[in-house]
């Protein structure tokens, strides 16, 4: 498994971080072509990783590559660790003797930084603070009122830009595994076609966004968002209104308690001038 990553900075653009990542990446696998078929690979498998530090994002790929049984890889991980150090460069970026790393007979290891339990189990733990925090980590704190790893979500977003975070080529079909699109399950889709043909009618419920935001606001005393969609859950309108009403008055009474902070003042701004409605389909 080779591991790919360059300097970062907490206060750096964050943006150009992940973009000079992928561009040096570009260029290290188009000059390892020749090298690639040397060691007789089929394909790779690389995901890309972006937790939150003190040091800022830290994005990373994973690459696990195939290669031919017996081959000595000591000659591909000297090259290979100098074409990555020179494609660094080229995109104006800085990186150490860290900044590549090979290490072999690594599928389990691989296969373990994609696995459910693991993430979920390091949550929050030493461990996983001192490497820094996954945006589904900072989404949750977020929810829970840390105003400072809501604002890092936001930075991270929008620095991944909606960027691909798995992608294994053509490997499948080297090795005749069919894909999603190719599986084929008639007995499932009759069952789908069954519960779509039985299923209501799609109820529209509308209401102004303004509420909406008061109602899912980040420092409300509840869950809002989950009350609102559990209300909304046998098409009753009328209750999905009456949850919304209610979750509002909660958060201006709970506002009406608190300090106003400046950061408050504009989303009371806000609140007043949004005049959009929402729909939920």
């Amino acid at each position: 498994m080779m591991t790919f990553t360059m300097a970062h900075t907490y206060e750096g653009d964050w943006t150009e971080s992940i973009n000079r990542l992928h561009d040096a990446y570009k260029l290290f696998d188009k000059n390892m072509s020749r090298r690639y078929k040397a060691i007789g690979s089929i394909g790779k498998l690389k995901s890309l990783e972006a937790p939150v530090g003190k040091n800022g994002i830290h994005g990373h790929f994973h690459v696990l590559v195939t290669y031919a049984e017996g081959v000595d890889m000591s000659a591909f991980e000297t090259v290979a660790r100098r074409e990555w150090e020179k494609a660094v460069q080229q995109v104006g970026g800085e990186c150490n003797e860290r900044g590549f790393d090979l290490k072999l007979n690594a599928m389990a290891d691989y296969l373990a930084k994609h696995d459910l339990a693991h993430e979920m189990s390091s949550h929050d733990t030493k461990q996983a603070r001192k490497k820094g925090l996954s945006l589904v980590q900072l989404l949750d704190r977020a929810a829970r009122g840390d105003k400072k790893s809501s604002a890092e979500w936001l930075r991270a977003i929008e620095a991944l830009q909606g960027r691909r975070r798995f992608h294994a080529g053509d490997i499948a079909s080297k090795l005749g595994i069919p894909t999603c699109s190719e599986w084929e399950d008639e007995e499932h889709q009759a069952e789908l076609m069954e519960h779509n043909a039985n299923a209501p009618e799609p109820v529209k419920i509308t209401y102004p966004l303004r509420d909406h935001l008061r109602a899912t606001a980040i420092d409300h005393p509840r869950f809002g968002l989950a009350l609102i969609l559990r209300a909304a859950r046998g098409g009753d309108a009328e209750k999905v209104w009456s949850m919304v009403k209610k979750l509002c008055d909660e958060y201006d009474a709970f506002r009406r308690s608190q300090a106003i902070t400046p950061e408050q003042k504009i989303e009371e701004r806000l609140f007043a001038e949004v005049g959009k409605d929402l729909n939920f389909d």
